[in-house]
């Protein structure tokens, strides 16, 4: 008779596939998450330089204001994003917005100008329209 087998420890092919599959799918996910991560990043850098071009904007009308008193107003400006590969470059447009507006604590009138600094720019692999928004209050001296 033949005798029963036992373990003669080596792999059977199902064990050899589903460990495959296991290491093919770990890839695939390591593969997916760093390339998430890689567009983030890149949508991170692009909004913080379009911030920091808007604040250093804000902090020009800042100047001109308590120096002058007014404000350098213009319709659009175009500013650099970033430096994309093959020499391009993304560039974004910048606007100041000024509203004067009021308002009555203690029943006396303030009035202040609103200042609204705006850079918006397209972004180049899903071609969706972004905007990044700073405002502030400038009050007038009596």
């Amino acid at each position: 008779m033949l005798k029963p087998l036992g373990n003669e420890r080596g792999m059977t092919l199902v064990e050899v596939l589903v460990t495959s599959l296991v290491i093919v799918f770990t890839v695939i996910s390591i593969y997916i998450g760093v390339v998430f991560a890689e567009k983030q990043l890149t949508r991170n850098y692009r909004d913080r330089v379009a911030t920091l071009v808007a604040s250093g904007e804000m902090e020009w009308q800042y100047y001109r204001f308590r120096t002058f008193n007014s404000f350098d107003l213009f319709g659009d400006r175009q500013v650099v994003i970033d430096h994309l590969p093959r020499g391009r470059i993304l560039f974004g447009r910048m606007s100041v917005d000024v509203q004067n507006k009021y308002e009555t604590p203690l029943g006396q009138y303030l009035y202040y100008d609103q200042v609204q600094i705006s850079v918006t720019w397209n972004e180049p692999l899903d071609t969706r329209q972004r905007k990044v928004v700073i405002r502030e209050d400038f009050y007038h001296q009596r």
